[in-house]
């Protein structure tokens, strides 16, 4: 599957011209710097707010790692390191991602 390494230039982007989206810059970008998050050492993009992509509709919802000490988070999925690792060699590209709040809604898709 495509992916991307973080780097100090990473951000997930809250600007106008580039919401919702990666964004490599040598300045700070409003939104997420990616490599200040632990959460983000193994994580994929949901695909919320894609296509077309409305500003300020919401930004930056990932599956990725839970925190150290919490599993809050500001509306993505998250769940321990190991099973972020696993899912990860598990999907390839063309994989989706569904969210459903019970196992027997599963079979709705």
């Amino acid at each position: 599957m495509q992916y991307r390494k973080v780097t100090n230039n990473s951000y997930w982007s809250g600007e106008y011209s580039t919401y919702n989206q990666w964004v490599e810059s040598t300045r700070p970008v409003a939104g997420e710097h990616l490599i200040s998050y632990y959460q983000y050492k193994y994580a994929m993009a949901i695909g919320f707010n894609r296509n077309p992509t409305v500003y300020k509709k919401g930004s930056a919802i990932f599956l990725h790692c839970k925190s150290y000490d919490h599993w809050s988070n500001a509306g993505c999925v998250s769940v321990e390191e190991s099973v972020m690792k696993r899912l990860l060699v598990m999907s390839r590209n063309g994989v989706y991602m569904i969210i459903v709040r019970n196992q027997g809604e599963i079979g709705n898709y």
